[in-house]
């Protein structure tokens, strides 16, 4: 990864204040507004190969990180995963979170981590869009 790669996995932005209205999307490329034209694709292990990002941009997504992850396929505690993501999540400039899909008999508590940790969004007023 590179030190940009680094800084974005660490601190990149969207998850929005419900009374922002800032288009940030031309000083911070990683901003995700609602309605955005940007497209967005999270490479599964942030490993995407120069084949791949000639692909991405050839059909205009841009490769993104996150900067809140709670190891979820490995920890199977949802108030823990929800609680760290609340801890990691950067209320003024946005994140950009991952919780990996439930599917059924597989990763079920991520559902329950889900549910809490977007309601604690809605408890501190944050605005979540995907």
């Amino acid at each position: 990864l590179t030190d940009l790669q680094v800084k974005a996995f660490l601190g990149s932005r969207p998850v929005a204040k419900e009374d922002s209205d800032t288009e940030a999307e031309d000083e911070n490329p990683r901003w995700v507004r609602h309605g955005s034209r940007h497209k967005w694709f999270r490479a599964p292990h942030a490993d995407c190969s120069p084949a791949m990002h000639e692909v991405l941009r050839k059909h205009g997504f841009t490769n993104v990180l996150c900067d809140s992850f709670a190891n979820d396929t490995i920890i199977t505690d949802a108030s823990f995963i929800a609680e760290t993501l609340t801890e990691l999540i950067d209320p003024q400039g946005g994140s950009i979170v991952v919780i990996h899909t439930p599917e059924r008999s597989f990763r079920q508590h991520n559902l329950e981590a889900i549910q809490i940790f977007l309601e604690k969004m809605q408890e501190q007023q944050l605005r979540v869009v995907s």
